[in-house]
């Protein structure tokens, strides 16, 4: 073999490993971009993943925010108002004391008031010699009827004495015992005049609810 042929079967083996190693650069470049385009979509789905989580819980912590706000919001209402009806029930307490008293200058309404505390009076004390403490402007024909009344119920007629203290209403004593239907003692029932003016603000304000 001469030179010449040596020379070009050397060319020929360069250029064949060449061609090799440009093939295997190719084939490894394919991998790799093969590789990053794997690595890069992997990297756009993880992301969108977290870009979800984060959002929902956005949402979550906004619907929990929005659900403490709204618990706030209810609280001061209620507290708003209780203490409206409080302030309602205070005005209603002090008025009522001077419409009892102004209710008692009514004779109808009056004579009612005494039948009802000798209702009570019958049902609750002992018969017999009974003491009945009546404001000083109670007429004397109203208060002859009613002594005429506990004296049917008793059988014995009862004792009858005048108190300034008394602005309306009656105080009927028996030993012991006794039925106070004055208007003081009336308006001193705080507990149960506030239950009942807390029911018919209820009722008043349910009426005017949608």
């Amino acid at each position: 073999m001469n030179e010449q042929t040596q020379s070009e079967n050397a060319g020929r083996l360069v250029a064949r490993i060449d061609s090799g190693a440009q093939a295997e650069c190719d084939r490894i470049l394919a991998e790799a971009q093969d590789e990053a385009n794997a690595i890069v979509t992997a990297a756009r789905a993880q992301a969108r993943d977290r870009l979800r989580a984060e959002i929902a819980e956005l949402r979550r912590a906004g619907a929990r925010e929005k659900a403490k706000v709204m618990s706030r919001i209810d609280t001061e209402l209620r507290q708003l108002h209780q203490q409206q009806a409080a302030k309602a029930q205070d005005r209603g307490l002090a008025r009522l004391c001077a419409a009892l008293d102004a209710l008692w200058q009514d004779q109808a309404a009056r004579v009612a008031w005494c039948d009802q505390a000798l209702q009570e009076a019958g049902r609750h004390l002992m018969l017999g010699a009974w003491r009945i403490e009546h404001p000083r402007n109670w007429p004397e024909v109203e208060r002859s009827a009613i002594l005429e009344k506990v004296e049917t119920l008793c059988g014995v007629s009862p004792e009858t004495c005048v108190s300034d203290a008394i602005q309306a209403g009656l105080l009927i004593r028996s030993d012991t015992a006794w039925i106070d239907a004055t208007s003081q003692t009336l308006c001193r029932e705080s507990t149960r005049l506030r239950a009942l003016f807390q029911a018919e603000l209820q009722a008043m304000m349910d009426e005017v609810q949608p």
